[in-house]
């Protein structure tokens, strides 16, 4: 079964290019301890192999970088949009942050998903 996840760019001033893939068969679990030392080095806190990875890359890279549940994205389809006034999101802490106009969200069609943005620009709620 091919499986795919559209995407839409609502505001490229925001995020002129987003691209995806889908990686099957992954296993979520604890990171392996090199990886964890290196995500509380970068001043982050370990969660998971697969989101301390990407906080990782995106830490080594500049370039922000975020993992989905596929089956967790509704309407498979990704959308790169400004933030709605009085929007808000919980982040990986717990923590329910409000959103601002001008802020970069990654959603899907029902709700945002991610704040997007690199990690250096202070988003990403990590």
């Amino acid at each position: 079964m091919n499986r795919f996840i559209a995407i839409e760019i609502a505001d490229p001033d925001l995020c002129p290019r987003y691209s995806a893939t889908l990686i099957r068969g992954v296993k979520i679990g604890p990171s392996p301890r090199w990886l964890q030392e290196r995500v509380i080095a970068a001043g982050m806190r370990p969660i998971s192999n697969i989101v301390d990875i990407t906080n990782y890359v995106m830490w080594e890279t500049g370039q922000p970088l975020h993992a989905f549940d596929y089956d967790r994205i509704h309407g498979q389809k990704i959308i790169v949009r400004r933030a709605m006034p009085g929007e808000t999101i919980v982040s990986l802490d717990n923590q329910v942050r409000e959103l601002t106009p001008e802020m970069c969200m990654i959603a899907d069609v029902d709700r945002s998903v991610a704040i997007g943005g690199s990690w250096r620009a202070g988003y990403g709620g990590h």
